[in-house]
């Protein structure tokens, strides 16, 4: 078996030392500029962010050769008030985020979720932090989940855990060990959870009203519903996209 060796951070060079020392001199010079200065420290802190964005490089191609495997450990299985049977399986909050945080970890990197809300729509935001200070964040946002008689509390929970999930995962560039790859090109999954016909008209008479109103409807689901369809309906979504484009695009 091959073995990569994983990049490595470059060790400090002797540029931003050589910096701090001709600002030093520049200060104690009897003809002080002030704008020199200023643009010295300005040309440092570019040194200074150039230097954490290539550390966080090196720390994240380190990380992905190393990353974890992530699997679907939970059955899901729920009926809607319409008697719609949904089940699928995905990876666990705990799954995902310690294996994660455990591997981001041994290379210098930390992440945190912040979220708001704003009426119904909640937005969570996972940030990856390096030792060096370079961050990269990524954002999701989605309804709360009121899917399988949760109440409120409950359907901002559900909303809140499974977008720290992908957040995170999108954010790292990993997916779970059995996602389905699909790029939009395949036919219906046979074995997909079923999506109520009153969903599907919905969004086929807002398909004929325009981009606008189509992405309003996908709005108006619930997180698991758009889940269930993005990962088992794609070539279905897709057809609705592009006639609502054409809508949108006739005069």
């Amino acid at each position: 078996m091959m073995i990569i060796d994983a990049p490595q951070p470059s060790p400090p060079v002797a540029d931003g030392s050589m910096l701090m020392a001709i600002l030093e001199r520049a200060a104690q010079a009897p003809e002080f500029d002030l704008e020199r200065i200023s643009r010295l420290l300005d040309l440092k802190e570019r040194w200074d962010r150039a230097q954490a964005e290539r550390a966080y490089a090196a720390a994240m191609v380190a990380f992905q050769l190393q990353a974890p495997t992530l699997h679907k450990d939970k059955h899901v299985q729920f009926t809607n008030r319409a008697g719609t049977v949904t089940e699928y399986d995905h990876a666990t909050h705990y799954e995902v985020t310690t294996k994660i945080a455990a591997a981001l970890a041994q290379h210098g990197i930390k992440h945190a979720w912040s979220m708001v809300q704003e009426q119904n729509k909640i937005t969570v935001t996972c940030t990856l932090t390096h030792v060096a200070g370079h961050k990269e964040s990524v954002s999701l946002y989605s309804l709360a989940d009121d899917s399988g008689g949760k109440n409120s509390i409950q359907a901002i929970s559900s909303a809140t855990t499974y977008l720290q999930r992908y957040t995170l995962l999108a954010v790292t560039g990993l997916s779970t060990v059995d996602m389905p790859d699909d790029d939009g090109q395949g036919t219906t999954d046979k074995t997909a959870p079923e999506i109520a016909a009153d969903i599907w008209t919905a969004l086929n008479d807002a398909s004929t009203e325009g981009s606008s109103a189509l992405a309003e409807a996908w709005r108006g689901l619930s997180d698991t519903t758009r889940a269930v369809i993005v990962l088992h309906y794609a070539a279905d979504w897709a057809a609705l996209k592009v006639l609502a484009q054409r809508v949108s695009e006739t005069p």
